[in-house]
């Protein structure tokens, strides 16, 4: 194996181009199959700005269509977020649609902290709550910040922060927004909430 890896060919014991091929392709290899890598703090387009909040708004909503029948509050305050952060992104106008998407990703905030961690959706909001702070992160603004939070809603929200902190996998040469859909559909088939992929 060791020989493999420096390049040596079992028959023919050849070397220099073999050698840096195996190299060259150990290294596209190791980058391709990372993991996780650092979503936050990039410059986007608008065009993948737009993405991105429509693949969370998506999200949002689908999560609305699931819990309507059990909670058909929350449902339609989870719509109404949803649509707030799509206009907001969709019509984006530069650095003066920053407060705008704060105040949209504030009002997302509080409905999702709002939702019990014992929820069928629960699992799920992680990963939305990862979004949201990738989609701030990417405008160069802070994670919204909410101020009118119960005790409760604080604990939720913590909680699907710290287990969103690495649930969206950034594979090379795909999206933020295809980020956040592999890792929503991928939850969704794991907790049989089909329904609910975008």
């Amino acid at each position: 194996m060791l020989k493999f890896l420096l390049g040596y060919n079992c028959y023919t014991r050849t070397t220099g181009m073999r050698r840096m091929s195996v190299w060259a392709m150990a290294l596209l290899f190791v980058a391709m199959m990372f993991p996780t890598m650092t979503m936050t703090g990039c410059s986007v387009t608008q065009a993948q700005l737009q993405a991105d909040g429509n693949a969370l708004a998506a999200a949002l909503t689908s999560t609305a269509k699931v819990i309507s029948v059990t909670d058909p509050v929350t449902a339609q305050k989870l719509l109404t977020a949803a649509n707030a952060i799509s206009a907001v992104t969709s019509n984006w106008q530069g650095t003066s649609s920053i407060a705008v998407l704060n105040a949209a990703a504030s009002g997302a905030e509080v409905v999702l902290a709002s939702i019990p961690q014992t929820s069928t959706v629960a699992s799920l909001l992680p990963i939305a709550v990862a979004a949201l702070d990738i989609v701030l992160a990417n405008t160069t603004t802070a994670n919204a910040t909410v101020v009118s939070l119960t005790a409760e809603q604080r604990d939720n929200l913590s909680a699907y922060r710290s287990a969103g902190a690495h649930a969206i996998a950034h594979r090379f040469l795909r999206s933020p927004g295809g980020d956040f859909k592999a890792a929503w559909n991928a939850q969704c088939k794991k907790a049989n909430l089909l329904s609910a992929q975008i």
